[in-house]
């Protein structure tokens, strides 16, 4: 478990420390991760609404060249864009 406050310790020129805090965006709950910040919710929904409207539009191209459904389509990018939010939820919390 990384501390909440990292020190900055002073150099050769004299300056003294400056403590820099972490932000938390993210809370654990059980196995997942909640947003707690207004950035962790930025984060989640600059993931979830590119990802879902890449779907549907990817739907619908495949619907006019004459594909009737693709259902394997939304499981090919949601993974990734899952995987991508629990890397940086894990760093945020």
């Amino acid at each position: 478990m990384r501390p909440d406050r990292f020190w900055l310790y002073p150099l050769a020129n004299g300056h003294s420390e400056v403590a820099v805090e972490r932000e938390i965006w993210f809370d654990k709950v059980l196995w997942s991760y909640m947003p707690c910040h207004w950035k962790g919710w930025a984060i989640l929904f600059a993931l979830i609404i590119p990802t879902v409207l890449t779907i549907l539009l990817g739907q619908a191209a495949f619907v006019y060249l004459g594909w009737k459904s693709i259902d394997g389509l939304p499981f090919l990018l949601i993974f990734p864009a899952v995987l991508w939010l629990s890397a940086i939820a894990k760093r945020h919390s």
